[in-house]
């Protein structure tokens, strides 16, 4: 099933005032599951509102959620909730919001004792999600507050790896990333979502980051789902994403120019279908592989 709102809308209230605002509102949003699905937006569009929805951190004020096998509508009694948030593990966009144990190698742990592990097959699995993440495991016997950011950073992923969820809810997992481990750690999630089936949902203000690895894209603009569809789609909506306040990737620039001039090269026509399909090898050219 994956994940599908209905209607959601989500009112915070501020603190210590009547006043109100909205961080959703009205939202449709349907996410298959074994997708990898970027969410983009500028600050304050309504995409970390969005995320904490997908594992019970925020529930909708109006509308109605369903997610894998568990079922919320506004105004219900949530229940199931731990065991939700053992399926769709979520990262938050500070990673030291993750960080509370002594050691890392404590913190990355915690999830799998939680929920039943013995110590020995929570340390190995503490062990085997930073070993997958490119980390040493000496790491794990240091203080978090020992780490440098991006060090931290792959350190949070791995307290959502470790649980190897069905669905894993990414918000900004390569802030803090120079250029190499932000590659490692997209073609890592590609591979979790090609090769094992999880669904991976990522938030981003990088179109160009996740363009060459996203089957779909989704902007949000006012709390607001703006557009969702696949990069072939993507190309065609080039006004949006500036009017989104985010900028067009160079490639998905030159993927709209080669198939305006494509198109015009066969005005009855003739060999248009091709047009998704070269666009789509352009991407992954340019992009680096997409699907290496």
């Amino acid at each position: 099933m994956g994940i599908k709102l209905e209607n959601i809308s989500y009112t915070y209230h501020d603190s210590g005032s009547l006043k109100t605002h909205l961080g959703l509102e009205d939202v449709d949003l349907h996410i298959e599951e074994g997708k990898f699905v970027a969410v983009l937006g500028v600050s304050g569009s309504g995409k970390s509102t969005l995320m904490q929805h997908f594992n019970g951190i925020l529930l909708p004020t109006d509308g109605k959620i369903r997610i894998l096998d568990f079922h919320y509508r506004a105004g219900e009694k949530a229940t199931q909730i731990q065991e939700l948030r053992k399926r769709v593990g979520l990262l938050f966009q500070f990673p030291e919001h993750q960080m509370f144990e002594e050691t890392v190698g404590k913190d990355i742990a915690f999830g799998p004792r939680n929920f039943g592990a013995t110590e020995e097959e929570a340390h190995s699995a503490a062990r085997h999600a930073v070993e997958q993440l490119g980390l040493d495991a000496s790491i794990l016997e240091l203080s978090p507050f020992q780490l440098s950011s991006g060090q931290l950073r792959k350190a949070a992923i791995a307290t959502v790896m470790v649980m190897d969820p069905d669905i894993y809810v990414l918000d900004e997992p390569t802030a803090s990333l120079d250029q190499i481990s932000r590659e490692e750690v997209m073609k890592l999630l590609r591979s979790l979502c090609t090769n094992e089936g999880r669904t991976i949902v990522v938030v981003s203000h990088r179109l160009e980051e996740v363009l060459p690895y996203a089957d779909e894209f989704v902007i949000m603009g006012e709390g607001r789902v703006k557009f969702h569809g696949d990069a072939a789609e993507l190309m065609n909506n080039l006004p949006l994403i500036t009017e989104s306040g985010m900028i067009v990737p160079s490639s998905l620039r030159f993927m709209h120019d080669f198939s305006e001039r494509f198109q015009t090269s066969f005005p009855n026509g003739h060999y248009q279908h091709q047009v998704q399909d070269i666009a789509e090898y352009v991407s992954k050219v340019l992009g680096g592989g997409r699907r290496a």
